[in-house]
Protein backbone atom coordinates (compact mmCIF):
# COMPACT_ATOMS: atom_id res chain seq x y z
CA UNK A 1 0.00 0.00 0.00
CA UNK A 2 1.39 3.41 -0.91
CA UNK A 3 1.50 6.26 1.61
CA UNK A 4 1.47 10.01 1.24
CA UNK A 5 4.39 12.20 2.24
CA UNK A 6 2.59 13.86 5.17
CA UNK A 7 1.33 11.94 8.14
CA UNK A 8 2.09 8.40 6.83
CA UNK A 9 -1.53 7.92 5.89
CA UNK A 10 -2.44 5.61 2.98
CA UNK A 11 -3.86 6.96 -0.23
CA UNK A 12 -7.52 6.11 -0.55
CA UNK A 13 -7.81 5.93 -4.33
CA UNK A 14 -10.94 3.78 -4.27
CA UNK A 15 -12.94 6.11 -2.09
CA UNK A 16 -11.71 9.21 -3.88
CA UNK A 17 -12.13 8.08 -7.47
CA UNK A 18 -15.73 9.29 -7.56
CA UNK A 19 -14.71 12.80 -6.53
CA UNK A 20 -13.95 13.55 -10.18
CA UNK A 21 -17.67 13.81 -10.93
CA UNK A 22 -18.09 16.35 -8.15
CA UNK A 23 -15.12 18.46 -9.21
CA UNK A 24 -16.29 18.56 -12.82
CA UNK A 25 -19.80 19.60 -11.88
CA UNK A 26 -20.57 23.07 -13.37
CA UNK A 27 -21.93 24.44 -10.08
CA UNK A 28 -18.77 23.35 -8.25
CA UNK A 29 -16.61 24.87 -10.99
CA UNK A 30 -18.46 28.18 -10.70
CA UNK A 31 -17.98 28.17 -6.94
CA UNK A 32 -14.28 27.43 -7.30
CA UNK A 33 -13.85 30.42 -9.59
CA UNK A 34 -15.29 32.71 -6.92
CA UNK A 35 -13.08 31.35 -4.11
CA UNK A 36 -9.70 32.69 -3.07
CA UNK A 37 -7.14 30.15 -1.86
CA UNK A 38 -3.81 30.46 -0.01
CA UNK A 39 -1.09 31.81 -2.26
CA UNK A 40 1.39 29.66 -4.11
CA UNK A 41 5.12 30.25 -4.07
CA UNK A 42 4.92 32.39 -7.22
CA UNK A 43 2.01 34.46 -5.91
CA UNK A 44 3.86 35.19 -2.67
CA UNK A 45 7.27 35.80 -4.19
CA UNK A 46 7.29 39.59 -4.42
CA UNK A 47 6.10 40.13 -0.85
CA UNK A 48 8.49 37.51 0.53
CA UNK A 49 11.48 39.07 -1.21
CA UNK A 50 10.46 42.52 0.04
CA UNK A 51 9.95 41.61 3.70
CA UNK A 52 12.31 38.70 4.39
CA UNK A 53 15.41 39.38 6.49
CA UNK A 54 18.80 37.74 6.84
CA UNK A 55 19.58 35.88 10.07
CA UNK A 56 22.91 36.63 11.67
CA UNK A 57 25.04 33.50 11.92
CA UNK A 58 28.51 32.58 13.11
CA UNK A 59 30.47 35.21 15.00
CA UNK A 60 27.96 37.93 14.09
CA UNK A 61 25.03 36.30 15.87
CA UNK A 62 23.74 37.58 19.21
CA UNK A 63 21.90 34.47 20.39
CA UNK A 64 23.83 32.10 22.63
CA UNK A 65 21.06 30.60 24.79
CA UNK A 66 17.61 29.23 24.02
CA UNK A 67 14.75 28.95 26.48
CA UNK A 68 11.86 26.78 25.28
CA UNK A 69 8.57 26.73 27.21
CA UNK A 70 5.83 24.17 26.82
CA UNK A 71 2.66 23.25 28.67
CA UNK A 72 -0.18 20.82 28.42
CA UNK A 73 -3.24 19.51 30.20
CA UNK A 74 -5.29 16.37 30.66
CA UNK A 75 -8.93 16.25 31.68
CA UNK A 76 -9.86 13.08 33.53
CA UNK A 77 -12.86 11.49 35.18
CA UNK A 78 -12.33 11.23 38.93
CA UNK A 79 -14.92 8.56 39.76
CA UNK A 80 -15.93 5.74 37.43
CA UNK A 81 -19.50 5.84 38.69
CA UNK A 82 -19.73 9.56 37.82
CA UNK A 83 -18.10 9.99 34.38
CA UNK A 84 -19.40 13.56 34.08
CA UNK A 85 -17.40 14.64 37.16
CA UNK A 86 -14.03 15.83 35.84
CA UNK A 87 -10.79 17.47 36.93
CA UNK A 88 -8.05 18.91 34.70
CA UNK A 89 -4.33 18.51 35.41
CA UNK A 90 -1.79 20.93 33.91
CA UNK A 91 1.97 20.70 33.67
CA UNK A 92 4.30 23.46 32.51
CA UNK A 93 8.04 23.49 32.11
CA UNK A 94 10.91 24.40 29.89
CA UNK A 95 14.43 23.76 28.74
CA UNK A 96 17.45 26.03 28.73
CA UNK A 97 20.33 25.14 26.45
CA UNK A 98 23.08 26.78 24.45
CA UNK A 99 22.89 27.15 20.70
CA UNK A 100 26.25 25.37 20.34
CA UNK A 101 24.97 22.31 22.21
CA UNK A 102 21.92 22.23 19.96
CA UNK A 103 24.08 22.33 16.83
CA UNK A 104 26.25 19.50 18.14
CA UNK A 105 23.22 17.34 18.81
CA UNK A 106 22.01 18.02 15.28
CA UNK A 107 25.22 16.50 13.91
CA UNK A 108 24.78 13.21 15.75
CA UNK A 109 23.15 10.32 13.82
CA UNK A 110 21.71 9.13 17.14
CA UNK A 111 21.16 11.16 20.29
CA UNK A 112 22.24 9.23 23.37
CA UNK A 113 20.31 10.00 26.58
CA UNK A 114 23.54 11.17 28.21
CA UNK A 115 23.85 13.89 25.59
CA UNK A 116 20.51 15.29 26.70
CA UNK A 117 22.04 16.15 30.08
CA UNK A 118 23.40 19.28 28.46
CA UNK A 119 19.85 20.56 28.35
CA UNK A 120 19.12 22.23 31.65
CA UNK A 121 15.54 21.57 32.69
CA UNK A 122 13.76 24.49 34.22
CA UNK A 123 11.45 23.81 37.15
CA UNK A 124 8.17 22.08 36.32
CA UNK A 125 4.95 23.65 37.55
CA UNK A 126 1.72 21.76 38.08
CA UNK A 127 -1.86 22.90 38.46
CA UNK A 128 -5.14 21.08 38.97
CA UNK A 129 -8.62 22.57 38.68
CA UNK A 130 -12.15 21.13 38.81
CA UNK A 131 -13.84 21.37 35.43
CA UNK A 132 -17.26 19.77 35.72
CA UNK A 133 -19.63 18.48 38.40
CA UNK A 134 -16.92 18.98 41.02
CA UNK A 135 -16.83 21.56 43.80
CA UNK A 136 -13.80 22.93 45.63
CA UNK A 137 -14.48 23.63 49.32
CA UNK A 138 -18.22 23.74 48.55
CA UNK A 139 -17.71 26.83 46.35
CA UNK A 140 -19.50 27.67 43.11
CA UNK A 141 -18.07 26.34 39.84
CA UNK A 142 -16.65 29.79 39.01
CA UNK A 143 -14.80 30.11 42.32
CA UNK A 144 -13.78 26.42 42.26
CA UNK A 145 -11.85 27.32 39.10
CA UNK A 146 -10.64 30.78 40.19
CA UNK A 147 -9.15 29.80 43.55
CA UNK A 148 -6.66 27.15 42.26
CA UNK A 149 -5.52 29.58 39.53
CA UNK A 150 -5.05 32.34 42.12
CA UNK A 151 -3.10 29.94 44.35
CA UNK A 152 -0.94 28.85 41.39
CA UNK A 153 -0.06 32.44 40.55
CA UNK A 154 0.74 33.16 44.21
CA UNK A 155 2.96 30.13 44.73
CA UNK A 156 6.42 31.17 45.89
CA UNK A 157 9.12 30.10 43.43
CA UNK A 158 12.60 31.17 44.52
CA UNK A 159 11.10 34.20 46.19
CA UNK A 160 9.14 35.19 43.07
CA UNK A 161 5.45 34.89 42.21
CA UNK A 162 3.69 34.89 38.85
CA UNK A 163 1.03 37.23 40.20
CA UNK A 164 3.78 39.89 40.39
CA UNK A 165 4.73 39.12 36.79
CA UNK A 166 1.12 39.46 35.66
CA UNK A 167 0.88 42.79 37.48
CA UNK A 168 4.18 43.88 35.90
CA UNK A 169 2.74 43.08 32.47
CA UNK A 170 -0.77 44.53 32.67
CA UNK A 171 0.32 47.74 34.43
CA UNK A 172 3.23 48.17 31.97
CA UNK A 173 5.76 48.36 34.79
CA UNK A 174 8.41 47.50 32.19
CA UNK A 175 8.08 51.17 31.11
CA UNK A 176 9.22 52.40 34.51
CA UNK A 177 12.88 53.39 34.13
CA UNK A 178 13.15 55.47 37.29
CA UNK A 179 11.07 57.65 39.60
CA UNK A 180 11.47 60.55 37.19
CA UNK A 181 10.88 58.43 34.08
CA UNK A 182 7.76 56.37 34.69
CA UNK A 183 5.35 55.60 31.83
CA UNK A 184 3.66 52.67 33.56
CA UNK A 185 -0.09 52.59 34.15
CA UNK A 186 -1.58 53.60 37.49
CA UNK A 187 -4.96 52.03 36.74
CA UNK A 188 -6.45 49.48 34.37
CA UNK A 189 -9.97 48.54 33.26
CA UNK A 190 -11.40 45.08 33.89
CA UNK A 191 -13.90 44.14 31.19
CA UNK A 192 -15.94 42.38 33.85
CA UNK A 193 -15.71 40.88 37.32
CA UNK A 194 -17.37 37.74 38.72
CA UNK A 195 -21.00 38.16 39.75
CA UNK A 196 -21.66 38.70 43.43
CA UNK A 197 -25.17 38.19 44.81
CA UNK A 198 -26.58 38.59 41.32
CA UNK A 199 -24.81 41.92 40.75
CA UNK A 200 -22.98 42.32 37.45
CA UNK A 201 -19.74 44.32 37.24
CA UNK A 202 -18.73 45.73 33.83
CA UNK A 203 -15.83 47.96 32.74
CA UNK A 204 -14.44 48.35 36.26
CA UNK A 205 -11.47 50.71 36.73
CA UNK A 206 -8.99 49.53 39.38
CA UNK A 207 -6.00 51.45 40.74
CA UNK A 208 -2.68 49.65 41.05
CA UNK A 209 -2.31 50.92 44.61
CA UNK A 210 -5.52 49.10 45.58
CA UNK A 211 -4.16 45.66 44.64
CA UNK A 212 -2.33 43.83 47.42
CA UNK A 213 0.64 41.45 47.20
CA UNK A 214 -1.58 38.47 46.37
CA UNK A 215 -3.52 40.28 43.67
CA UNK A 216 -6.65 40.91 45.77
CA UNK A 217 -8.62 44.14 45.74
CA UNK A 218 -12.00 45.34 46.95
CA UNK A 219 -14.67 46.78 44.68
CA UNK A 220 -18.25 47.49 45.64
CA UNK A 221 -17.69 45.85 49.00
CA UNK A 222 -16.69 42.54 47.33
CA UNK A 223 -13.26 40.91 47.05
CA UNK A 224 -11.80 40.19 43.61
CA UNK A 225 -8.39 39.28 42.22
CA UNK A 226 -6.08 40.42 39.43
CA UNK A 227 -6.63 36.98 37.86
CA UNK A 228 -10.14 38.15 36.98
CA UNK A 229 -8.65 40.22 34.18
CA UNK A 230 -8.43 36.91 32.28
CA UNK A 231 -12.26 36.88 32.28
CA UNK A 232 -12.57 33.11 32.63
CA UNK A 233 -15.55 33.66 34.90
CA UNK A 234 -17.52 34.77 31.82
CA UNK A 235 -17.40 31.32 30.22
CA UNK A 236 -17.36 28.98 33.22
CA UNK A 237 -20.86 27.57 33.62
CA UNK A 238 -22.26 25.99 36.78
CA UNK A 239 -23.70 23.06 34.79
CA UNK A 240 -21.54 22.84 31.65
CA UNK A 241 -18.32 23.36 33.61
CA UNK A 242 -14.97 24.87 32.65
CA UNK A 243 -13.64 22.57 29.93
CA UNK A 244 -13.79 25.45 27.45
CA UNK A 245 -11.09 27.49 29.19
CA UNK A 246 -8.38 24.82 29.40
CA UNK A 247 -6.59 25.68 26.16
CA UNK A 248 -6.77 29.42 26.85
CA UNK A 249 -5.44 28.95 30.38
CA UNK A 250 -2.54 26.86 29.10
CA UNK A 251 -1.66 29.55 26.58
CA UNK A 252 -1.76 32.33 29.17
CA UNK A 253 0.46 30.51 31.66
CA UNK A 254 3.01 29.67 28.96
CA UNK A 255 3.17 33.37 28.10
CA UNK A 256 3.49 34.36 31.77
CA UNK A 257 6.41 31.95 32.25
CA UNK A 258 8.22 33.56 29.31
CA UNK A 259 7.40 37.08 30.52
CA UNK A 260 8.68 36.10 33.96
CA UNK A 261 12.01 34.98 32.44
CA UNK A 262 12.26 38.22 30.47
CA UNK A 263 11.48 40.26 33.59
CA UNK A 264 14.15 38.49 35.64
CA UNK A 265 16.83 38.93 32.97
CA UNK A 266 16.06 42.62 32.45
CA UNK A 267 15.98 43.23 36.21
CA UNK A 268 19.40 41.65 36.73
CA UNK A 269 21.31 42.39 33.53
CA UNK A 270 19.37 44.11 30.70
CA UNK A 271 22.21 43.78 28.20
CA UNK A 272 21.99 39.97 28.44
CA UNK A 273 18.48 39.81 26.99
CA UNK A 274 19.76 39.99 23.41
CA UNK A 275 21.62 36.71 23.98
CA UNK A 276 18.41 34.77 24.56
CA UNK A 277 15.93 33.27 22.12
CA UNK A 278 12.58 32.42 23.69
CA UNK A 279 10.50 29.69 22.04
CA UNK A 280 6.90 29.00 22.92
CA UNK A 281 5.17 25.84 21.76
CA UNK A 282 2.20 27.21 19.86
CA UNK A 283 1.18 30.65 18.60
CA UNK A 284 2.12 33.87 20.37
CA UNK A 285 -1.40 35.26 20.26
CA UNK A 286 -4.01 35.51 23.01
CA UNK A 287 -7.45 34.15 22.24
CA UNK A 288 -10.96 34.00 23.63
CA UNK A 289 -11.62 35.87 26.86
CA UNK A 290 -7.86 36.50 27.31
CA UNK A 291 -7.48 38.33 23.97
CA UNK A 292 -7.13 41.73 25.63
CA UNK A 293 -3.71 40.73 26.97
CA UNK A 294 -2.28 40.89 23.46
CA UNK A 295 -2.10 44.69 23.77
CA UNK A 296 0.06 44.48 26.89
CA UNK A 297 2.28 41.80 25.35
CA UNK A 298 2.68 43.84 22.18
CA UNK A 299 3.72 46.91 24.22
CA UNK A 300 6.33 44.81 26.01
CA UNK A 301 7.68 43.29 22.80
CA UNK A 302 7.81 46.57 20.88
CA UNK A 303 9.74 48.24 23.70
CA UNK A 304 12.22 45.45 24.34
CA UNK A 305 12.80 44.69 20.66
CA UNK A 306 14.03 48.27 20.26
CA UNK A 307 15.90 48.50 23.55
CA UNK A 308 17.23 44.97 24.13
CA UNK A 309 16.78 43.11 20.81
CA UNK A 310 14.16 40.76 22.27
CA UNK A 311 13.72 37.54 20.28
CA UNK A 312 10.52 35.58 20.84
CA UNK A 313 9.01 33.02 18.48
CA UNK A 314 5.99 30.73 18.50
CA UNK A 315 6.38 27.22 17.14
CA UNK A 316 3.68 25.79 14.87
CA UNK A 317 3.79 22.12 13.82
CA UNK A 318 0.79 22.00 11.50
CA UNK A 319 -1.90 24.14 9.93
CA UNK A 320 -2.11 26.89 7.31
CA UNK A 321 1.05 28.70 8.41
CA UNK A 322 3.19 25.57 8.25
CA UNK A 323 1.78 24.67 4.84
CA UNK A 324 2.55 28.18 3.54
CA UNK A 325 6.08 28.00 4.95
CA UNK A 326 6.62 24.77 3.02
CA UNK A 327 5.29 26.43 -0.13
CA UNK A 328 7.72 29.35 -0.07
CA UNK A 329 10.80 27.51 1.24
CA UNK A 330 10.77 24.21 -0.67
CA UNK A 331 12.19 23.34 -4.08
CA UNK A 332 14.57 25.02 -6.46
CA UNK A 333 12.24 27.99 -6.99
CA UNK A 334 11.83 28.75 -3.28
CA UNK A 335 11.62 32.47 -2.55
CA UNK A 336 12.50 32.13 1.16
CA UNK A 337 16.02 30.75 1.38
CA UNK A 338 17.96 29.05 4.13
CA UNK A 339 19.31 31.63 6.57
CA UNK A 340 16.36 33.98 6.02
CA UNK A 341 13.30 34.74 8.13
CA UNK A 342 9.94 36.22 7.18
CA UNK A 343 8.27 38.28 9.95
CA UNK A 344 4.51 37.98 9.43
CA UNK A 345 2.14 40.91 9.60
CA UNK A 346 -1.62 41.18 9.14
CA UNK A 347 -1.62 42.33 5.52
CA UNK A 348 0.60 39.44 4.50
CA UNK A 349 -1.32 36.86 6.57
CA UNK A 350 -4.73 37.76 5.18
CA UNK A 351 -3.42 38.16 1.65
CA UNK A 352 -1.41 34.95 1.34
CA UNK A 353 -2.21 32.55 4.22
CA UNK A 354 -5.74 33.17 5.48
CA UNK A 355 -7.58 34.65 2.47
Amino acid sequence: MSYNAKGNRPFEWASKSQHTHVINDPSVQNLMKRCKFPSTNEESKNDVLEHSIEINTGASRDVTTIIAVDGGYTEVTVRKNYPSSKVAFFQFGGLEFSLDDLKQLGDYPFIHPEKMEKFKKLARFKLAIPTKATSLDSLSMVDSVRIPIIEFFNENRDGKKYIDTLKWLVFHEFKRKSIDCDSSLHQITFGSLPKRNGEIFKDVVVNKSDIDGQGYFVYGGEIFNLIDILRFHEVVDEELGASGILGYLTNVIEHIIIVHCIKEIVTRKPSFLKRFLFIKDGPLGFFGQTAKLHKDMRELCNLYIDEHSLKLVGLEKSGSFVEHAEQISSGDSACLLKGQALPLFNNYIYKHILP
